[in-house]
């Protein structure tokens, strides 16, 4: 799985995905043989769920992109148009909950998924839902705009913008890798490819 970590941080994401499929399917092969692999299984789930989701938002945010796109909390001209990466995120994401309940940073972006959609919050499983309240503020600072498009700074490239919500995919990306290091570390996992692991964030 370490390509697929490296192939997903190097943005190809077209190619990391197949990889995290593989793994899934090797870990559930095995996973009665040993419990590390149905751990091992569960931290493919949440990356699958992190590159589709990173999927649409490639397809959507970026190639797509308004003064709109990516800000919190996601207004109706904020809503992916190609749906399919958020499906197939959300898919993964309630996989991985339905064995690790308490994990409050897929159901985050279990959250964040349907609202990309405009499903949020009626179609979220009330199990994981994160409610509207939970976002309510006392204080009205506004409402943020991207003012990139306007000043046409809104270029694509390898050294593009970040938003939080981005880093913070990132960051749990990096966990579920060093869970997998973890978990793989006295467990003989086949692999279809071996190498050493360059990705950096």
């Amino acid at each position: 799985m370490q390509w697929a970590w490296s192939s997903l941080y190097k943005g190809d994401i077209a190619g990391a995905i197949p990889q995290f499929e593989e793994g899934i399917r090797i870990a559930h092969q095995h996973s009665t043989e040993d419990p590390r692999f149905a751990a091992m299984e569960s931290i493919d789930l949440a990356a699958l769920g992190i590159a589709q989701l990173r999927r649409g938002e490639v397809e959507n945010c970026a190639t797509r992109h308004t003064a709109d796109m990516c800000i919190f909390p996601l207004s109706p001209a904020a809503r992916h148009t190609l749906r399919s990466g958020s499906e197939r995120a959300i898919e993964y994401f309630e996989r991985y909950l339905e064995r690790e309940p308490s994990s409050l940073e897929i159901r985050w972006l279990l959250n964040i998924a349907y609202q990309t959609l405009g499903e949020y919050p009626d179609k979220v499983p009330k199990a994981y839902l994160i409610p509207p309240s939970a976002f309510e503020s006392k204080e009205d600072i506004g409402r943020f705009v991207d003012v990139a498009p306007a000043l046409g700074l809104d270029k694509v490239g390898a050294a593009g913008r970040l938003n939080h919500r981005r880093l913070r995919q990132r960051r749990i990306s990096r966990h579920c890798r060093d869970q997998f290091r973890s978990v793989s570390a006295d467990a003989h996992v086949p692999q279809q490819r071996r190498g050493d692991f360059h990705g950096r964030l």
